[in-house]
């Protein structure tokens, strides 16, 4: 409601590359399991409504990556882009997650609930992730079909979509999982662009000096200062080299 079309992100998206948009939207913090959106998908798939598309990807971040594994069942041969999904909250299977207590009360056990089973029958699997997150970790590894592809993007946490968002290159990545073609090499090259992109900067020179790996982190924001105008992490240097007792010439 506080976009200025009053639209989902992924709408703006889709209109730009003349594709039609289905977006399912959930008050608070659903899961999307409820035996109305169980009814919806099972009306569309006796509409055969998938059917009358050429390609369809189903795409969703955090709830919404579950979502859109678990729901990409009702239309075989489509296309996942799922951004840091949970697997299931169900805490016989996840007891370990223990970051969302009040899910646990919902039913992942019943249509269309432990993600990684629903998405037999898909094409490409895309899951963003990041590795240094435990929990998502663990999740994607949970994730371990032939048709599944793990794509890291560390130091990113909970923020994938944002962080691809604002560095430009969503669009592509949609373009590509779309066409069943986002993998290892492909995304690598694209998301290179984190080099030059500052949380990303700031959070791994915040990881590296948190591991008292004094000495990396002042290789890496000499490497940074090198190529980028980036006074934030100049001044950091300078702060690091002293604490040194260096000096930058």
């Amino acid at each position: 409601m506080a976009r200025p079309d009053r639209m989902p992100q992924g709408n703006a998206l889709a209109v730009k590359r003349g594709w039609s948009h289905l977006a399912i939207l959930a008050e608070g913090e659903t899961w999307w399991r409820d035996p109305a959106v169980w009814a919806y998908f099972d009306r569309l798939v006796d509409d055969a409504f998938f059917e009358d598309f050429d390609r369809v990807l189903f795409y969703g971040a955090g709830a919404g990556g579950y979502a859109a594994c678990a729901y990409s069942v009702t239309a075989p041969g489509a296309q996942v882009l799922a951004l840091s999904p949970r697997a299931t909250q169900s805490p016989a299977l996840a007891g370990w997650d223990r970051r969302d207590m009040a899910a646990r009360r919902k039913d992942f056990t019943s249509r269309y609930g432990y993600a990684p089973d629903m998405t037999e029958g898909a094409g490409q699997v895309a899951i963003l992730f990041d590795p240094t997150v435990a929990e998502d970790a663990m999740h994607a590894a949970l994730f371990r079909a032939p048709w599944v592809t793990l794509l890291p993007m560390r130091l990113m946490k909970d923020r994938l979509d944002w962080a691809l968002h604002h560095t430009g290159i969503l669009g592509e990545v949609l373009d590509l999982a779309m066409a069943g073609r986002l993998g290892g090499f492909t995304f690598a090259q694209l998301w290179r662009k984190r080099r030059s992109f500052g949380p990303y900067i700031e959070a791994l020179l915040d990881r590296t000096e948190a591991q008292g790996r004094r000495g990396l982190t002042i290789m890496a924001a000499r490497s940074i200062t090198k190529r980028l105008k980036a006074p934030r992490v100049a001044r950091r240097l300078e702060k690091l080299l002293r604490r040194s007792g260096e000096a930058e010439a």
